[in-house]
Formats: C-alpha cells, sequence, structure tokens
C-alpha cells in the first residue's frame, strides 16, 4: 500500500516512481492474463474495492504509525494519547497546514504521520478514543 500512498499524494505533475511504477505494471499485467475470472483489477493491485476504502486504509495505516511514535506500550493509553493528539493536531496544526503538499520540517513525527493521515482522509480524522482504539490496536 504504500506505493498507493506515493503515487497518491504526489502532486499532479510529479513523476510516478519506479517502485510503483513496477506494482502497477505487475498488477495490470497479472489483470490483462487472468481472462475472464472476474476478479477486478483494483484487487491484482493489492487495493480495496473502492477509492474511499483506499483512502481509509491509508488514514488507519498512518495513524497506526503516528501511534507507534508516541511508545506508549499500553493498548488503551495509546489510542487515548492518539486521540488527544490528533484533537490537538487538528485544532492547531491542521489548520496551518491544510494547504500543505508535505508536513513541515519542523513538525514532531507524531504530527508528520497525523498530518499524512489526515490529508490521505480529506481533511478528518476519527473523533474519539474507541475509535482510535479499533484502528490502532488490531
Amino acid at each position: 500500500m504504500q506505493w498507493f500512498a506515493t503515487v497518491i499524494l504526489a502532486g499532479d505533475d510529479d513523476p510516478i516512481p519506479p517502485e510503483a511504477a513496477a506494482v502497477m505494471a505487475r498488477g495490470l499485467r497479472a489483470w490483462a492474463r487472468s481472462g475472464r475470472c472476474g476478479i477486478s483489477l483494483p484487487r491484482f493491485m493489492g487495493l480495496p474495492s473502492n477509492p474511499e476504502k483506499a483512502r481509509l486504509r491509508l488514514r488507519d495505516d498512518y495513524l497506526r504509525e503516528a501511534a507507534a511514535a508516541l511508545e506508549i506500550d499500553r493498548p488503551w493509553q495509546r489510542a487515548t494519547a492518539l486521540h488527544e493528539a490528533a484533537r490537538r493536531f487538528m485544532r492547531h496544526e491542521w489548520l496551518c497546514w491544510c494547504d500543505l503538499d508535505a508536513p513541515p520540517a519542523h513538525a514532531s513525527v507524531v504530527d508528520h504521520w497525523l498530518f499524512l493521515a489526515t490529508k490521505a482522509a480529506g481533511g478528518e480524522l476519527p473523533e474519539t478514543a474507541r475509535r482510535m482504539d479499533q484502528i490502532v490496536n488490531v
């Protein structure tokens, strides 16, 4: 899914990185050779069935990275700390950074991942600690 993130988060005029192009080419070739088996192209590419599910999967991957950066061992404490970090991020950093293409160099590691998660999700993050727990403690 990292190749997907690289392509989706790039600008319209940015070239597709070689590793992403290779994954897409392999998936497209496998799909073309499959004949009439009925398997969709996104499945051959290793993607969820529609763009919204892909964005949510990407958001969740980034939230797990943010949670790992918190270095908290207890699952519920990690989820509540991420929830609080996300609330702070949305109230402060996101308001200043929402028009940026990438997180600023001075962003903390957690804010870096929260920026990417928020971008992937179209400017929104889960609003409850329970939902964060469901995402990061799978």
